[in-house]
């Protein structure tokens, strides 16, 4: 046991268990024995205790040594302290949270093998997703059911399965087949293909959630292996800012009662509607305000959940947050296009189109490709070192 131990390196199994306890806690957070009392209070415990240790693998990093190249160890710094204060501040699923996670994983896995990282975190969503299921059969999970709606003589109920909501039942199913798709896509692509619009249709027919059915069908249709057309790359280089300016734009509409943004909104599910209550009850200020989603219209009749990622980040996390998120996917995209091929970077059209109307782009257990920003701003941070001194290298690095 021992030899197994040093042959795996014990820095690496300290990661390995910290991401599965991490991620085992905050996929619980996405089910309904959230609603328990005290469990909320417990996976925040949890989450803090793997915080510590991907910090501690962190500085354990060439013993001790991290302040030794510039730029970038100050920027681990920099972002390290913000994470810290990021998860004391009650916001921690955040994008310093994802630098958190990726600093750990590559301060320990020096390949940064992004394809085994991908294939483990399919095998913990599989995992979770039927234990979930499992659960909510066995009646250990209680199956949450929202809205009822007749088609004739039929009565349909919206059905979570053991989720918080159908919702995010649906988004669970998006998370699998986007890593399906991807992974299989150099195999017999038609079946696996095949196998994931049946697994969403099916999963459809329970949570009744449109947005992220369409998602689906868009990962399936979208990801394969292919070069990424040239003149399209300026548009994918800034497609989660044109994607953030136009959730921004309808939701301005909305607030000043423009009718032409009124079938988009029912289109929504009234998104656009609970924004712009949001935006008069809380603002939008520089640093964020104290919003939290509120999820409780089947017990207290109180409800005011902002399902989109970017007016989430704009209003919870605030402008300044906003717009440094926005940069670093820039960055992350501009990485992207020039180390992979348009596979990859199609996961990441996905989800930024997703982010229009729900959430999860800096989500690491619904969109693990999020951890190559960490390789992505060391390439801009020492491409920019290049060009300084002359070098001219491109500085590109395994992700």
């Amino acid at each position: 046991m021992t030899v197994r131990i040093r042959k795996i390196g014990l820095k690496k199994i300290c990661f390995i268990l910290a991401y599965t306890i991490y991620f085992v806690a905050r996929y619980m957070e996405y089910t309904s024995v959230i609603s328990n009392n005290g469990t909320e209070t417990v996976i925040n415990c949890i989450k803090i205790v793997t915080y510590c240790i991907f910090a501690g693998l962190i500085l354990l990093r060439d013993k001790i040594s991290i302040i030794k190249n510039g730029e970038y160890e100050l920027f681990i710094l920099i972002v390290m302290g913000i994470t810290i204060y990021q998860i004391f501040w009650g916001r921690g699923n955040s994008i310093f949270v994802i630098i958190l996670i990726g600093l750990a994983y590559y301060s320990v896995f020096k390949d940064g093998n992004i394809e085994r990282f991908i294939q483990a975190n399919l095998a913990l969503n599989i995992l979770m997703f039927t234990t979930v299921i499992i659960l909510n059969i066995f009646n250990v999970l209680p199956n949450i059911k929202t809205s009822v709606f007749k088609a004739g003589n039929i009565t349909f109920n919206r059905s979570s399965l053991g989720f918080i909501y159908p919702g995010q039942l649906q988004i669970a199913c998006l998370t699998l087949v986007t890593l399906l798709i991807y992974l299989t896509r150099n195999k017999n692509s038609r079946l696996f293909k095949i196998v994931s619009f049946v697994l969403s249709t099916v999963i459809f027919a329970f949570s009744q959630t449109i947005m992220p059915y369409l998602m689906s069908l868009l990962a399936i249709i979208i990801i394969k292996n292919k070069k990424t057309p040239i003149s399209r790359k300026h548009v994918l280089l800034h497609l989660a800012t044109l994607c953030f300016a136009i959730t921004v734009i309808i939701v301005v509409l909305k607030y000043f009662s423009i009718s032409a943004v009124d079938g988009i909104d029912t289109l929504m599910n009234y998104r656009l509607s609970l924004s712009v209550t949001a935006i008069r009850k809380y603002g939008i200020t520089m640093l964020g305000t104290p919003f939290h989603n509120i999820n409780e219209g089947g017990l207290t009749g109180e409800y005011l959940y902002l399902d989109s990622e970017y007016m989430y980040m704009l209003i919870s996390n605030g402008i300044i947050y906003s717009v440094f998120a926005l940069i670093i996917l820039k960055i992350l995209n501009a990485y992207m296009l020039r180390t992979y091929n348009f596979a990859t970077y199609s996961v990441l059209i996905v989800w930024y189109i997703n982010g229009i109307v729900n959430s999860g782009i800096f989500n690491i257990l619904f969109n693990p490709f999020i951890i190559c920003i960490l390789p992505a701003i060391k390439n801009y941070f020492i491409k920019i070192k290049d060009i300084e001194v002359g070098n001219g290298q491109s500085g590109n690095y395994p992700c």
